[in-house]
């Protein structure tokens, strides 16, 4: 007569690799120091040189800032943990290359869901008006290009190839400033958080520290031109909504092009989308304080994700373990 065998729970073996980890803070505080340091002297240029946002200087300026937190992580991998980049940084796509294509380009779409929900919650809470009748602030450019006396219909018929070749060019040209910081921020600095605060907290310090790290720029206009001083604040929480599916993505592609795909792709539809807002509407102008991601008509959008994106990491941080099944 055969036995049957129960099945017994299989005790993890540890290697010595993984008794080895690293916990000290010294690499993030480093890492922190060099990223803000970097960043931050570019500060004062950048008042200098009247870098704002609308400016050739402000757009070289931004995208040379975006790489300091790459700079950072490298210098950090390369001489504090002294590993090697590529691999530790997650740019090699040895091996994931498929699915790492594959969730680069669903940023795209998973991007403008997640504005158009928070353009949706803006809208709930009063903050946003949609002109979907009218798309007066499409009409316009339609006019400044010859365009007139269009009518509804034809406005309509002219602004989704308009926008299905507009975002991938500013995705594209995102992508360059998008992977500096990806790099640095979810490549680097989320997982060494991970593994000394657990998902929840090393999410949220993520968000504060790019946030924050975010203040120069935000200061020299970008973002919130009316209110740079209440937007270096508005900035942390919309981090914290933003971190979620960039960290999501990254783990799914499997590297940190990924992560720049999602990153740009929000980046690129973003100012797009804010093309539903009327023209000119002074009963309901547009806010970044108040409206969309970056304002408290998003925060709605933010929370869910927040809380759904931290649910979904720890399950894949925390895998169940298989139990073998009987002979």
């Amino acid at each position: 007569m055969s036995k049957i065998l129960m099945s017994q729970p299989i005790r993890s073996v540890s290697t010595p690799a993984e008794n080895t980890v690293d916990r000290s803070w010294k690499p993030i505080i480093i890492y922190t120091a060099l990223a803000f340091g970097l960043g931050w002297m570019m500060f004062i240029p950048g008042l200098l040189l009247n870098a704002g946002p609308t400016t050739l200087i402000g757009t070289i300026f931004s995208t040379t800032f975006m790489w300091t937190p790459a700079v950072a992580a490298a210098a950090v991998v390369r001489f504090i943990e002294k590993k090697p980049l590529f691999s530790t940084l997650k740019i090699s796509l040895k091996g994931v290359w498929r699915k790492t294509l594959l969730w680069s380009l669903l940023s795209i779409p998973i991007a403008f869901i997640l504005i158009l929900a928070s353009l949706g919650s803006s809208a709930l809470l009063g903050t946003y008006h949609f002109d979907l009748t009218n798309l007066s602030e499409f009409q316009e450019v339609l006019e400044t290009s010859g365009q007139t006396g269009l009518t509804t219909s034809q406005v309509w018929d002219a602004f989704w190839p308009r926008i299905a070749g507009v975002i991938p060019m500013l995705f594209l040209a995102g992508m360059v400033g998008a992977l500096g910081e990806e790099i640095g921020w979810h490549a680097w600095l989320y997982p060494r958080l991970r593994d000394r605060l657990g998902v929840t907290a090393s999410l949220a310090l993520t968000a504060i520290i790019w946030g924050l790290w975010h203040a120069p720029a935000i200061l020299l206009g970008h973002n919130y031109p009316d209110n740079p001083q209440l937007g270096v604040l508005m900035f942390i929480i919309t981090c914290a909504g933003l971190t979620i599916p960039i960290q999501l993505l990254m783990n799914w592609g499997g590297s940190v092009w990924a992560a720049a795909s999602a990153h740009a792709a929000i980046n690129a539809i973003a100012p797009a989308l804010l093309i539903f807002a009327p023209l000119n509407d002074v009963n309901h102008p547009y806010d970044p304080v108040a409206a969309a991601f970056t304002g408290w008509g998003g925060w709605p959008v933010v929370a869910i994700l927040f809380i759904a994106g931290a649910i979904i990491l720890k399950r894949e941080n925390n895998p169940q373990p298989s139990i073998p099944t009987a002979d």
